[in-house]
């Protein structure tokens, strides 16, 4: 990443073991946030922007390779 910004970052934090996602979004990107919902658990991120004028949802989700989680 050369130490440039590279983009906003929209993110849910776990622990320090598990768990945090996010969605990385480029500067150059014509975008407008419309609605951000993060679940505290590090578990998801849902956004919902306005991408060069198109309505998109974007979602994130941290699913565990553990069966008993």
């Amino acid at each position: 990443m050369n130490g440039k910004n590279c983009g906003k970052a929209k993110r849910s934090h776990g622990t320090n073991h598990s768990r945090g996602i996010l969605i990385l979004i480029k500067d150059q990107l014509d975008f407008r946030l419309q609605s951000l919902k993060v679940e505290s658990q590090g578990q998801y991120v849902l956004l919902e922007a306005l991408i060069q004028d198109s309505p998109f949802a974007l979602l994130n989700i941290y699913a565990s390779n553990k069966c008993a989680e």
